[in-house]
This record gives structure tokens, sequence and C-alpha cells, in this order.
């Protein structure tokens, strides 16, 4: 069966040769085309949170000023990505905008997800998906995004387990992964049913980096200015497939510019429960 991705390919291909031949020129042919892909939408599976007071930060007791102190931090119900978004889902947003392709590092696209996207680009994706649904998508907050993976009140020190021994169940990295990426959702998922939250790649989330946790809002709510704070760069969370388990703890913590891409980088999405 053809992909979604294939068959807007094939939209993008015959259609344009199509309207080409009834009087098109190629690039009228081209928008008139992408005009009609834009109606066809690649909504993500979205795993409902329910709300819930979870300690954020260093329970475990790794050490690291940045994933101190320890606080307890209350979070409303979301709605958050049950896989990270994928190629397939991203590409069809840079065929309906003209933007270049992230490039897959000839890993494949597909069901894999997408790396080489920045903090920005995540936002003008979720900008865009919001525009044409009739949802809100955007980046988690670094609250939503760690009581998630704990399994809220549990604090899991990975998503889906705290036993080191139990991890290749659950992510993929750099014990693992054959130094690349996997399809998205080919691990066990955590007790909420949310795939990937510990490794296959780090993910964006809304939050500018801090020095610490001290003064930082204890409602879930993304933490942008403040003690500390430096909005030239952006918190990025869960490791990837090129990391050691250490890296992949629930309370890891790392950091980038907003333009930066990687191809150990990508995002999921969330959005508000009503």
């Amino acid at each position: 069966m053809m992909s979604s991705v294939g068959v807007i390919v094939f939209l993008l291909i015959g259609g344009s040769i199509w309207l080409w031949h009834k009087g098109y020129d190629v690039d009228q042919a081209l928008l008139k085309i992408q005009s009609l892909v834009v109606s066809i939408h690649i909504e993500p599976e979205m795993v409902r949170v329910p709300g819930g007071t979870f300690r954020q930060g260093d329970v475990e007791g790794v050490g690291g000023s940045w994933r101190n102190p320890v606080r307890t931090v209350k979070v409303n119900a979301f709605f958050l990505g049950k896989h990270e978004v994928t190629f397939e889902e991203y590409d069809r947003f840079t065929i309906a905008t003209g933007r270049k392709f992230p490039h897959d590092n000839m890993w494949g696209r597909g069901r894999r997800p997408v790396v080489n996207v920045s903090w920005e680009d995540a936002r003008d994706y979720a900008e865009w998906l919001s525009e044409h649904t009739v949802q809100r998508y955007r980046l988690p907050t670094e609250s939503e995004w760690e009581y998630a993976a704990r399994n809220g009140e549990q604090e899991e020190i990975w998503a889906g387990t705290s036993e080191q021994a139990q991890l290749m169940a659950y992510a993929v990295y750099n014990g693992n992964s054959g130094n690349r990426t996997a399809e998205v959702g080919g691990k066990q998922s955590n007790a909420i049913k949310i795939y990937d939250l510990t490794g296959n790649v780090w993910e964006w989330v809304e939050d500018c980096i801090h020095d610490t946790y001290k003064g930082a809002p204890t409602d879930g709510s993304a933490w942008l200015q403040g003690e500390g704070g430096d909005c030239r760069k952006h918190v990025l969370r869960g490791g990837s497939w090129y990391n050691a388990p250490e890296n992949l703890r629930t309370s890891a913590r790392d950091l980038n510019p907003p333009r930066r891409r990687n191809l150990d980088i990508g995002f999921r999405l969330a959005r508000d429960a009503p």
C-alpha cells in the first residue's frame, strides 16, 4: 500500500504533469497541486496524560546543578504525542510549505523520527499543523515532558522502567541502536502508552535553559525567563540513539541554540486538554 507521503509525491508529480497538459505552466501546476496537498493532513496520535503532582529534577541523586534543586510541580492534564514526529509527517509539511527537506543521514525516512530539525523548525511545524486542523499543537513544556516520562508520581529513572537491565526493551540507545535512529514505536511504551520518551532522538521542549531549577515554575508551565535564564538556548530531553544510559535518565537535560540542527535531535507535539 502506498504511504501517505507516497500519495502526496504522486499528486505533486503526476498531478502537475496532468495540469501542464491542460495548459498550466509548470509553476502554476505545482502551486495548484500544493494547495490541494495542504488539505490532506497527517495528525499525530495523541495520548491524554492525566494531571497530577510529581517531583521534578534529580530525585535519584545523580548530582549536577542544573537538575537541582528538586521541586514539587503540579501539572494539568494535557495531550502528548504517542510517538516522536516522523519524517512521514514532517515531509508533508516541507512539501506544503516549500521548505528544504531535512537530511536523513541515509538511514531512511518514513516512520523514523525526523532529525536535523531546529527548535524553530519544530515550532513552525506545530503552528502550521494548528492552522490546518481544529487542534492547537505546541511543544511540551519541560515539566510536562518529565512528568510523562516518569509516569507521573512513579518517578521512573528511564521512561518505562527504573531497572537498567530492562532498558533495551524500552529505548533505542548506544547499546542497541547500530548508530542510527529506529522507526518509532519499535520498543515497549511506558505505562501511559507513550513510546520512545527515552532514547531514539533528543526532543525539543518549549523552555529556555537555566543554570538551576531555583525559581522555576511549579505549575507545569514553560520557564522562559527568570534567574539564570538564557533564551539563546533551549532545552532538549530524553537522550538519543547515540547516548549511554546515564544520559537517558528522565532527569537528564541538554541544550542547544534555537536554530541548531543535528542528526540526534527531533521532537514530539503536545496540546492542552479541555
